[in-house]
């Protein structure tokens, strides 16, 4: 014999549910704000707003100074520690400069590479023989229009340099 379910009427009770709340409406999409752009300068406009302006005062200064300039170069050439901790910053220098823009672009920015190269190398150099650079130096500085000469190309470089770094 099969058992029949109990009629419904005599089905345990459920316990009453508490009633649902209401469904969330759904978050507000707001359209995304306009964000305003900021151009970051390249690294080689970096470069140039900290090296630009070393080089126009240091152009300046060889210019408006020369005799005081010949004088402290002769100094520094004449000390062989000197030599070799300025060769320790500008092979820093030139290094941080080639990491920061290796790149040979084919506009102004590789001259900034080029610094870069040149003080490297010149660092490398017044490091491995500091006493050849003695040498070389001392025998360049001795000459009466280097510092005018330099003078110009550093100023001009500078001016250059600051200018794209700036403006440009």
């Amino acid at each position: 014999m099969q058992s029949m379910p109990p009629p419904r009427s005599m089905q345990p009770k459920r316990p009453p549910q508490p009633p649902r709340a209401p469904p969330m409406p759904a978050p507000s999409v707001q359209p995304p704000q306009e964000q305003v752009a900021v151009e970051r300068p390249h690294p080689a406009q970096n470069i140039a707003r900290l090296m630009g302006p070393v080089l126009l005062m240091v152009g300046t200064g060889m210019l408006a100074n020369g005799v005081t300039y010949r004088s402290m170069a002769v100094q520094f050439f004449s000390t062989l520690p000197l030599i070799y901790v300025s060769g320790i910053l500008m092979l820093v220098s030139g290094l941080a400069i080639l990491n920061t823009h290796p790149q040979w672009p084919r506009d102004w920015g590789s001259v900034v590479t080029a610094v870069g190269w040149i003080l490297t190398c010149v660092g490398a150099f017044r490091i491995i023989a500091p006493q050849f650079a003695n040498f070389v130096a001392t025998s360049i500085v001795v000459h009466a229009g280097f510092f005018v000469g330099t003078g110009v190309v550093v100023l001009a470089l500078g001016g250059f340099i600051t200018f794209k770094g700036y403006v440009a």
